[in-house]
């Protein structure tokens, strides 16, 4: 016993004194760096953002085997990765204006919306991701790519702030049990706004979250490859209805494993079904099932009738389609139509619902320059809902429509404010559009692209 105690006192004193060895040589291996030392990549950053702020000191700090450098200069303290990203940024006073930049535009101005006066005290770097930022009031935002690109969120830090909706999804699909305390339970959502109005974002770290609406509806959810869980098919997947996973299983057994997107759109209500679940899954391609349970196909033919009505070609020409499942909230084909014109890089761009209605079209090129323009055929315009063509007849004289948007969202009604149909004309050395009333066909304002 004694031998033992003394082996295991050895293996102690040896434990520590490694330690004590292994912390003096970290220390004693900080290498202090000169400014015009730094790698060019920390150079070139700090130079962009920070070139007005005096360079005290450099330090390169030993990292798991290799090592992250610390730069302080006046008034800012920026930490960068050992790939010489930055990771973080701490000013007291505030950063300076160059440094706005490190936040997207559309981000940086909801928070200058809702904080006028606001100075950014620190900004944390998640991988390039998304962009942590604390300010003055100790509101905890970031940066984030929300449902409608880039925008600002901000960190739920206190659980009575949830709508009751959003933690009874939270407490079935996450949790998996009825949960009644509310310490800790909600410590990594998000929330942001869209044109729907406020969206809450549950995150299970960078790689995995879902996207709820405020009455707990949730439409949105996306996990990484990289991601060290598969939380989709382990939990999440169980929001959906059991008839639509069975009729995705008939596609391929193993197909639930290999999801890594869930849309759920609602923009169907007028086509008789309620909602139409779409599957990203891990090689890219794309299931969709409506709410009958039923496959939903590639509306190639509805195309090609609307392609030969508008366009009269008398050739052979090739449609290819793509799912747009970058928008959270409509679904919507994108074809390409190759082969029409004599010209093999001119394309027909198109955009339809799922039922392969227009709801955006151009022929070629749309420019400010009149003289590269290619026109649609006056018969694209005439497939309009309403008169459009004799209304551009009596108020634009030998006009030319480049492109048609339909701003138009089967559905939503009042949700969506005005929704429009906007023709945009090619005139010399500029675009103008005309905008109607989807419902109506009345004229409602022209803009020009260029202002004058």
């Amino acid at each position: 016993m004694d031998i033992m105690k003394s082996i295991y006192y050895a293996l102690t004193v040896a434990v520590i004194l490694s330690l004590a060895s292994c912390s003096y040589n970290d220390n004693d291996e900080i290498n202090y760096i000169k400014e015009e030392q730094l790698p060019e990549k920390v150079q070139t950053f700090l130079q962009t953002y920070f070139g007005n702020n005096e360079f005290v000191s450099a330090t390169e700090v030993p990292f798991y085997g290799g090592s992250y450098i610390e730069v302080s200069l006046k008034d800012v303290e920026i930490n960068f990765t050992p790939d010489y990203d930055w990771n973080s940024i701490v000013s007291a006073d505030g950063l300076p204006a160059s440094a706005e930049g490190l936040i997207h535009e559309k981000t940086l101005k909801e928070l200058k919306e809702r904080e006028p006066n606001v100075k950014i005290k620190q900004l944390h770097n998640r991988y390039g991701k998304e962009v942590d930022i604390r300010t003055g009031s100790q509101k905890i935002y970031s940066d984030i790519v929300g449902d409608e690109g880039n925008t600002l969120a901000e960190l739920v830090t206190d659980a009575g702030d949830l709508p009751e909706q959003v933690k009874e999804y939270i407490s079935q699909y996450v949790y998996g049990v009825t949960r009644t305390s509310e310490v800790s339970e909600y410590p990594k959502i998000q929330k942001f706004a869209v044109h729907k109005g406020e969206i809450y974002r549950y995150k299970f770290g960078l790689e995995t979250f879902v996207d709820l609406e405020k009455n707990g509806n949730w439409f949105y959810v996306q996990e990484e490859e990289t991601a060290p869980y598969q939380i989709i098919a382990g939990r999440l997947i169980k929001a959906v209805p059991e008839g639509v996973l069975s009729k995705l299983k008939t596609v391929d057994q193993s197909m639930i494993q290999r999801i890594r997107k869930i849309n759920v759109f609602n923009d169907n209500k007028d086509y008789g079904f309620n909602k139409i679940y779409g599957f990203t899954l891990d090689n890219g391609e794309f299931v969709a099932i409506n709410a009958e349970n039923e496959l939903l196909e590639i509306p190639y033919n509805v195309v090609r009738d609307y392609i030969d009505k508008g366009f009269n070609l008398g050739s052979e020409y090739k449609v290819y389609a793509h799912v747009n499942t970058g928008g959270a909230f409509l679904f919507r084909y994108f074809f390409v139509i190759r082969g029409w014109s004599r010209d093999p890089y001119l394309v027909i761009s198109l955009t339809t619902n799922a039922q392969g209605e227009m709801r955006r079209i151009s022929s070629g090129v749309v420019s400010t320059d009149h003289t590269r323009v290619t026109p649609l055929p006056r018969a694209v315009v005439e497939m309009l809902p309403h008169s459009i063509a004799d209304y551009l007849d009596e108020h634009y004289a030998d006009w030319k429509a480049v492109s048609i948007d339909c701003a138009f969202s089967e559905g939503y009604g009042p949700e969506i404010p005005q929704q429009t149909i906007d023709v945009t004309m090619s005139v010399p050395n500029n675009l103008k559009t005309a905008v109607f009333d989807y419902a109506t066909g009345e004229f409602i304002e022209e803009y020009l692209t260029i202002q004058r």
